[in-house]
């Protein structure tokens, strides 16, 4: 008698710490008041999946491109990952940032010469 088996690919879940979060397209007029903080990322994908992630290929992105002048805003991270994983949990959900004029943040803008 053949005897015919099924082998499933074991499911497991695993948290990510320090996490980085990373600011796209801020404006060049604009600058972050502060640093921003690594955080944790909970995900579920094959085992063999997760134990070969690099977790630095993990993180969270906020999209900065429709700030356009100072202030302070809430704003809200979005996981970006490899695919075949399934995001069951993040933290931060929402970011408080504030944005100053590039010479507040004590830096001189870049000045062309016409030569």
């Amino acid at each position: 008698m053949q005897m015919i088996g099924i082998i499933r690919e074991a499911v497991i879940i695993k948290v990510f710490v320090s996490i980085n979060i990373i600011s796209i397209d801020l404006s060049p007029q604009l600058k972050l008041d502060s640093r921003l903080a690594r955080w944790l990322l909970k995900l579920q994908g094959s085992q063999v999946a997760i134990e070969g992630i690099n977790p630095r290929s993990l993180r969270l992105i906020i999209d900065l491109g429709y700030v356009t002048e100072p202030g302070t805003l809430v704003l809200y991270p979005k996981p970006d990952i490899p695919p075949g994983f399934v995001v069951l949990k993040y933290q931060p959900r929402e970011l408080r940032l504030t944005f100053l004029p590039l010479e507040e943040a004590g830096e001189e803008p870049i000045e062309e010469n016409d030569e």
